[in-house]
């Protein structure tokens, strides 16, 4: 299959799993959605459904838009059915900072006000559309214009891990929806725009301009995008530091400057999304057996890191538990996991198989390698591990914030890394890691759907094999919760077959003009 064609199901295989996802949660379930609402609302002004006061960050909205996520009041037990009892009346939000738009998220507020009607449900169906939508042309235009082994490794990464925090998200009017797209695409760009090879202007161009997309479509979605674009700039700096066809001072110059800008940027976002933190680093509590919560963020990262990919942390962890809480010193590890507000569990087969899966991308991926990739993804790294830090740092190691879909982009970009692998290899998996990858990816990511849809169709403890229960919530309209679910592993089973296997196993996956192989030939290592 050529290069168009197989870029062209890919993004429609995307749009349609999106769809499926974006049916599987009511309006409410991403974080923080009732204040994201709220926002969306309000981003033109005053209006029928939106009264701004005359005092800072008050405002009257609709009760079904202000309370949308009622079902995840603590403690959390019931299903969405709350939401048939809320009302068009309009009731005050706030004073809060998170109500009035301002920088953060501004123009991702302001862009889905365009679908914002009187049917609630309606416009949130239709925005959550339109960013699967963006995301599916995002990266059909990156699959189209970045080079061979590229554009393999954008597609394996995206089809390894997407699900299903990434495209719960991306199916969502969460910010962060654009904010995995923008980055999960932007290295792919900008390591094809700076790598080897001979480029007509025409790609060039392309290239460039999808760098600017993803970066503009990022920072739209939330302010603080600009620390993952930077780290993302940085690893690409490193791994195409030879590839710039310049003399060496001028190379030197060229990354100055743009780590003199990319600093900027980074320093930016950080002032304006923690000028306000208090920035501590307690020490331990032998007295009552409470570690330095420092070490303590650092012994459970793993799990963190496993949580992206819908895995769980532990119900009881030492000096970690709620049994310890109130005791002098005590600090929580801070570690949230999870899609939705995280007030539900996903299958512990969910993490456990795609985990599996994407330990094998990186793997395989490593088989060939050379030092200034290696370099660039462990660069990443360090900069994941410092960033919780100085998140966690900056409420005194207490209030638990560090959620999963904070760091979904890093996952992305690193699993871009470690995929892109020279196409003389002709193929990525073996028809062995073919299965051995994609069939535990069908399995978990249409139990991880099935289990979602379950929470809020009867409650978060509901029996997620079982469709026979009474629902609380379900679409007015359209097929049962059983009839999407067979949707969903169709929808599931064609996105793996492929971004994995179409892409993974692509015999002849090779460069428009082939002169990223001939540059590296030459050279003797891979990229």
């Amino acid at each position: 299959m050529g290069r168009k064609k197989l870029a062209s199901v890919t993004a429609l295989s995307l749009l349609l799993l999106g769809i499926v996802w974006a049916f599987a949660s009511p309006r409410g379930s991403s974080a923080d959605e009732g204040s994201h609402l709220t926002n969306t609302w309000c981003a033109w002004g005053n209006s029928d459904l939106c009264q701004i006061g005359p005092e800072a960050g008050v405002i009257l909205v609709p009760d079904s838009i202000a309370n949308s996520a009622c079902f995840t009041l603590w403690p959390s037990q019931n299903g969405a059915g709350c939401l048939k009892d809320l009302s068009m009346d309009l009731v005050q939000v706030g004073p809060t900072i998170r109500i009035v738009p301002d920088v953060y998220s501004l123009g991702f507020f302001k862009t889905m006000r365009v679908f914002a009607g009187e049917n609630i449900e309606i416009s949130v169906q239709i925005m959550r559309t339109f960013n699967v939508f963006l995301a599916s042309l995002l990266l059909l235009w990156a699959l189209l214009t970045t080079t061979g082994p590229i554009a393999r490794a954008l597609a394996i990464s995206w089809g390894v891990a997407i699900i299903p925090i990434g495209i719960f998200f991306i199916a969502s009017v969460n910010p962060s929806s654009w904010v995995i797209l923008g980055v999960g695409t932007f290295w792919a760009f900008l390591a094809s725009a700076l790598g080897p090879g001979k480029k007509t202007k025409t790609q060039l161009w392309s290239l460039w301009l999808g760098v600017a997309a993803s970066f503009i479509i990022a920072t739209l979605g939330r302010s603080d995008a600009g620390i993952y674009l930077t780290a993302t700039m940085g690893a690409i700096l490193i791994w195409r530091w030879k590839s710039f066809k310049i003399t060496a001072s001028r190379r030197t110059a060229f990354i100055f400057l743009g780590g003199l800008v990319a600093i900027a940027v980074a320093a930016t976002q950080l002032l304006s999304r923690y000028s306000q933190a208090q920035f501590s680093f307690p020490g331990a509590q032998t007295s009552t057996d409470q570690p330095v919560p420092l070490i303590k963020s650092f012994l459970e990262w793993p799990s963190f890191l496993y949580s992206l990919f819908g895995g769980q942390s532990a119900k009881f962890v030492i000096s970690d538990s709620e049994a310890a809480r109130g005791l002098d010193g005590y600090r929580p590890s801070g570690y949230l996991f999870g899609v939705g507000w995280t007030e539900f569990p996903l299958p512990s087969l969910v993490g456990l198989l795609i985990g599996a899966a994407v330990f094998g991308t990186v793997v395989i991926g490593f088989t060939r390698y050379s030092k200034p990739r290696v370099l660039a993804v462990t660069f990443l790294v360090l900069a994941f591990v410092a960033q919780v830090v100085l998140m966690r740092a900056s409420v005194d190691f207490g209030r638990a914030i560090l959620q999963p879909r904070y760091f979904f982009p890093y996952a992305l970009v690193i699993l871009g890394l470690t995929a892109t692998i020279s196409v003389k290899r002709g193929h990525f998996f073996s028809r062995v890691q073919l299965l051995l990858s994609s069939i535990p990816i069908l399995i978990s990511g249409s139990l991880a759907w099935l289990a979602t849809a379950t929470r809020y169709a009867v409650s978060p403890s509901a029996a997620y094999t079982n469709f026979g229960q009474p629902l609380d919530w379900w679409w007015d309209f359209g097929p049962g919760r059983l009839t999407w679910f067979m949707v969903v592993i169709l929808a599931s089973g064609l996105w793996v077959a492929v971004t994995l296997g179409l892409w993974g196993c692509s015999s002849s996956m090779r460069d428009r003009d082939g002169s990223e192989n001939t540059a590296n030939k030459k050279r003797g290592s891979f990229l």
